[in-house]
């Protein structure tokens, strides 16, 4: 017998298509001969639980089906315990599995669990808690603190742009303090830091062009010092990752990173709030095992 998977979803990534969804999940799993179990999540951060408990359970491979959140939760729940991660996109917001190169289609994304090629990647460390992808904050962080809870992933996209356009214009820069790999950088007027693992977030923006799942570093790109006009003038070029190239922008690598502010700061990672400064981010190199193309 093949060795079981957990899959792990979460219907409010799909709005009320779930039901079918799940049906076609179901067939994929036989189609490829996969040993499997299903459970959904009910709540959030529902999937941390989830994953933890199928780890006491014996699974080896959990899957996560839905977006970045989803997959964030499960992570806290089995990182460093020696579990194979893999994910099926199934979420408003699929930016890791972008940069991974998983298919957004169900089939394709399901012979990549199949096809069972595991790989090391890197996982970051925010305080006591990790990611895979990507954190940041200043402006990011105000749009998603100002964000209301959306079960429709469509409406959440029209939302998100509407609150990101409104942010763009009443975003006043916050002074942060950057401690690079125990260097200090001095204190600088920020307009937005992203730690990233992966390349992209906020639906298809590459934020992060010379990120790597498995180099050993964090990708810090720091903007800072423009007014508003200029922020928004340059805000196209995110989507191409030329962005980088741009005044106002530095773009380098670390293996820790210690942000420090008088100010409220709103920290966001993968798509959620998860607090604010100080904070400090490190780097674990090929710390998680993970189905990739």
């Amino acid at each position: 017998m093949t060795e079981k998977i957990k899959f792990i979803v979460n219907p409010r990534s799909g709005e009320n298509k779930t039901a079918n969804f799940i049906r076609k999940l179901k067939h994929y799993c036989r189609y490829f001969n996969l040993n499997y179990s299903i459970s959904l999540t009910k709540s959030q951060y529902h999937a941390t639980h989830l994953s933890d408990d199928a780890y006491k359970d014996g699974f080896q491979t959990i899957v996560s089906v839905g977006g970045d959140g989803t997959l964030h939760e499960i992570l806290q729940g089995v990182v460093g315990k020696g579990v194979i991660l893999g994910v099926v996109p199934f979420g408003s917001s699929n930016d890791f599995s972008r940069t991974a190169k998983i298919p957004n289609k169900l089939k394709g994304s399901m012979q990549v669990i199949a096809n069972r090629k595991v790989e090391l990647i890197d996982v970051c460390a925010i305080d006591d808690g990790f990611f895979i992808n990507v954190s940041s904050l200043g402006f990011d962080g105000e749009v998603v603190a100002r964000l209301p809870k959306m079960k429709s992933k469509y409406l959440f996209k029209y939302v998100y742009i509407l609150g990101t356009l409104k942010e763009a214009f009443r975003y006043k820069m916050k002074k942060v303090r950057i401690i690079r790999d125990d260097i200090d950088m001095g204190t600088f007027n920020v307009n937005l830091i992203v730690v990233a693992n992966g390349k992209y977030y906020g639906h298809k923006m590459m934020i992060a062009p010379k990120a790597k799942l498995n180099d050993g570093y964090l990708d810090v790109v720091l903007i800072s010092g423009l007014s508003q006009i200029r922020f928004i003038a340059n805000f196209a070029s995110v989507f191409k990752g030329i962005h980088i190239h741009k005044d106002g922008v530095l773009n380098f690598k670390c293996k820790k990173l210690i942000l420090l502010s008088d100010e409220k700061v709103y920290i966001e990672t993968d798509g959620e709030l998860t607090g604010t400064l100080p904070v400090e981010y490190k780097i674990f190199p090929k710390f998680q095992k993970f189905i990739m193309p």
